[in-house]
């Protein structure tokens, strides 16, 4: 269902967004749709984001959703990122309800200083484009 509303909402734009290097971070379970939606945004753009897979070193391998990847992970996995990414796409879902930091009490902003490109939380697909359209 999720890459069905990405092709849904990709297929509204009309315009295409200004060509720009882009990393959606992640757990392992949820890479292959994301390479799926970043291929199909190829298509339809000329160009796709980098999808990179975070190890889980918190909780171990095995744990593979992103819900449940810690502040170090993410601030492990942001250094070997080329610094020409402009905007850094974290899940949402590490840093609990109200978005400000993760299981392992790194606040949003300590995450984000990792690099120097802007990060972005995001969930759903529509935010994902959003994202992509800015």
């Amino acid at each position: 269902s999720m890459l069905d509303e990405w092709d849904r909402l990709v297929a509204r734009r009309r315009r295409r967004p200004r060509t720009r290097r882009i990393a959606w971070l992640s757990g392992s379970l949820a890479a292959p749709a994301l390479e799926a939606m970043a291929e199909r945004w190829s298509t339809f753009a000329g160009w796709r984001p980098d999808v990179v897979v975070v190890e889980n070193a918190y909780f171990g391998s095995q744990v593979t959703v992103s819900g449940l990847l810690s502040g170090q992970d993410l601030i492990q996995a942001l250094p070997s990122l080329p610094p020409e990414v402009e905007d850094i796409v974290l899940p949402r879902g590490p840093f609990g309800f109200d978005g400000s930091q993760t299981l392992d009490g790194v606040a949003a902003e300590e995450v984000g200083n990792a690099h120097p490109g802007r990060v972005h939380l995001a969930t759903t697909p529509a935010e994902l484009l959003d994202i992509l359209y800015e």
